[in-house]
């Protein structure tokens, strides 16, 4: 995989190498807790509901979806999902730089419990 989500009492840290680094124009997303509202496994069909407008990187059909997209109420999110059936979708706070983060990761279920952990336990 070349994207790895790191999770701290203070922050989400969201590493991204290889070619994803190139096409998605970051090497890592730090996302403060403080600003995470959560985070949800989704399937990429329902979560690409809300995509309408690439900005900035790599946007295949079927194939390969990273960079930085616009949704519905020009929310601006970023995205790294190729194939997977599943994704994560960290949810931000309407303070923050994106609206949301969409992932393809190789166990969405358990970051997404330790992310939604960090969140409880720092309110």
């Amino acid at each position: 995989m070349s994207v790895r989500v790191e999770t701290s009492p203070e922050v989400v840290d969201v590493f991204v190498s290889g070619f994803d680094r190139v096409v998605g124009f970051r090497s890592r997303i730090e996302l403060p807790i403080s600003r995470v509202e959560d985070a949800r496994v989704l399937p990429k069909s329902q979560a690409s509901r809300d995509v309408w407008l690439r900005t900035g990187g790599l946007g295949l059909p079927y194939l390969a979806t990273v960079g930085y997209f616009r949704g519905v109420a020009a929310k601006k999110q970023w995205w790294r999902v190729y194939r997977a059936k599943q994704v994560l979708v960290i949810s931000m706070k309407d303070a923050s730089e994106f609206g949301r983060i969409v992932l393809e990761i190789d166990d969405p279920g358990a970051v997404a419990k330790e992310i939604n952990d960090a969140v409880e336990a720092a309110a």
